[in-house]
């Protein structure tokens, strides 16, 4: 699954290019909360956030789902003013995309009987 970034009526040509200094200033946004990484980096930014799927995904990941959808959230929150908590969403998810969910066994078991009458 691939992000093809074109207008809506397939001319790509239609779609205005931004300004050198419009992009800049979209790539310094900032995360509400720095992302902490497994090895101890922090992702302040969305520069930060792009340049780490760029150097630290490997080329035979970047088809992957969850990588696909962080770079096109980031993508957009740069240049587009979109929302930043997607962008951080995607990139967390992007981050632990190798790891199990982890099932805590603290959590209440469902009861699966049938339901007394209040009567009783």
């Amino acid at each position: 699954m691939g992000f093809h970034f074109e207008s809506l009526d397939g001319d790509a040509s239609a779609a205005t290019p931004l300004s050198r200094a419009t992009l800049a200033d979209g790539l310094s946004r900032k995360f509400s909360e720095p992302i902490e990484l497994p090895n101890g980096e922090r992702l302040v930014t969305l520069r930060d956030a792009i340049a780490w799927l760029a150097k630290s995904v490997r080329a035979s990941e970047h088809n992957v789902q969850e990588v696909q959808v962080a770079a096109y959230y980031v993508t957009e929150a740069a240049e587009h003013s979109g929302p930043m908590a997607f962008a951080r969403i995607a990139m967390l998810k992007a981050i632990n995309r190798d790891k199990p969910r982890e099932v805590t066994p603290s959590r209440k078991s469902h009861h699966w009987r049938r339901r007394k009458p209040k009567r009783e």
